[in-house]
């Protein structure tokens, strides 16, 4: 993340326009085209499906929901962990971190599937806090 700070990195820039070019070169018909090593398997061809005009409002609305969630999993988990006080600190300090609402505010899967894997840890958390008690 200081890396990140530190250079002109933008998530819109940086992976909102090569996600944009793939999706624009997408053939459905060779699946080879749905994937080059680097970006994920299905965001490009998502992208493809969806009208032209809608693809960064749809996107960047994903990035906003996978914010919503990755919020939702840090106060479940500090909750359980430390109590509701330190779950209000720690979403409070999530949520105004730059690098996030840069990662909120853009188009791309990062904050979803950040998002996704938050909420893997909020459920293990729940469980292994609840075989404790």
């Amino acid at each position: 993340m200081v890396f990140a700070a530190r250079t002109s990195f933008h998530p819109a820039v940086n992976d909102a326009l090569g996600l944009l070019a793939m999706a624009a070169n997408v053939e459905w018909a060779d699946p080879a085209s749905l994937h080059n090593g680097f970006y994920p398997f299905a965001v490009p061809a998502i992208m493809a499906a969806l009208p032209s005009t809608s693809v960064l409002a749809v996107t960047s609305l994903l990035s906003l929901a996978g914010a919503v969630v990755v919020l939702l999993a840090t106060w479940a988990i500090a909750a359980r962990l430390a109590g509701r006080w330190w779950a209000l600190a720690a979403v409070v300090l999530v949520s105004v971190d730059p690098q996030f609402l840069a990662y909120a505010a853009s188009p791309g899967p990062d904050l979803l599937a950040l998002g996704v894997a938050m909420t893997g840890l909020a459920v293990l958390t729940r469980e292994a806090t609840r075989r404790d008690a």
